[in-house]
């Protein structure tokens, strides 16, 4: 009896994305069933990225620059990593809630399907507060791509385009590894907002302001300088006061892709130390 072939990887790229379209779709019209909470979401996230700036603001008002960069400057950098935030949040939002997916047993029927548990996780619960922080983000970076000194053209808007891509990528690795230790751990809500919240502060501020080895740490190590600092340096016009290899910020998006490849990998592998809610 001759084997069945399987199908072409083009085919199966293509049949995964319009079921994860699908799955997101459907769980977006589930969250729009909760209008009243869906926008206070929306505004929580627009008042949050919103006093984010407002703070560097302050900050840049008392001292001028920071690490060398005017308000227009640190406000490109904040819209393009506030615009890889939101397409990061978009991407694999609705995995933030799987810990308890997992405390409750729910994750038996995720794996209960002939599908990838962990689009399936992702795409499960889904809302719209990622509409306040792209709201923030398109209102800064489309500011400041007019006033901060970026000589645009093709090749430029290109580039920025696959730079926000590449660290939204970065972003959703480092949530989709947070969230592979709710497999051991009762409650990751902890372990997650640590790892958010480090990765917010890394990633906004101009890494100048640190010392040439702790920049190659967030390069190296924890690849934090390719969602906007580096992609940002290059634009800018700064790539001299880097501290290390201006060409690299040409790598944000391979960085991005291999980076959330691993991270998956590593989430499915996790998936192994689930006990489901019967014990079983």
């Amino acid at each position: 009896m001759a084997e069945v072939a399987d199908p072409p990887v083009g085919n199966r790229i293509r049949r995964w994305l319009r079921l994860y379209v699908a799955l997101h779709g459907a769980s977006l019209r589930g969250a729009l069933q909760y209008r009243a909470n869906t926008f206070l979401m929306m505004l929580v996230g627009i008042v949050y990225q919103g006093s984010g700036l407002a703070s560097l603001w302050v900050v840049l008002h008392a001292f001028d620059s920071l690490g060398g960069w005017t308000m227009s400057s640190v406000a490109f950098l904040y819209g393009i990593r506030l615009l890889a935030h939101a397409l990061s949040l978009v991407i694999v939002g609705g995995n933030v809630m799987l810990d308890e997916t997992v405390r409750t047993g729910e994750f038996d029927r995720i794996l209960l399907r002939p599908w990838n548990p962990l689009m399936l996780s992702i795409t499960s619960r889904r809302g719209l507060e990622w509409v306040g922080d792209l709201s923030v983000g398109i209102i800064t970076f489309g500011a400041a791509a007019v006033i901060a000194p970026v000589d645009w053209s093709l090749v430029q808007a290109l580039f920025c385009v696959l730079a926000v891509v590449g660290g939204a990528c970065i972003e959703a690795a480092f949530g989709v590894l947070a969230s592979s230790l709710a497999f051991r751990v009762v409650d990751t809500w902890a372990i997650r907002w640590f790892v958010d919240d480090t990765v917010t502060t890394l990633a906004t501020y101009p890494q100048g302001i640190f010392s040439a080895g702790a920049q190659r740490v967030l390069t190296y190590a924890i690849p934090v300088a390719f969602i906007a600092y580096l992609p940002s340096s290059v634009l800018l016009d700064r790539e001299g006061r880097l501290a290390v290899p201006a060409t690299l910020a040409y790598l944000s998006p391979v960085v991005g892709v291999g980076l959330f490849a691993l991270a998956t990998a590593v989430w499915h592998r996790s998936v192994r130390w689930y006990a489901s809610a019967g014990g079983a």
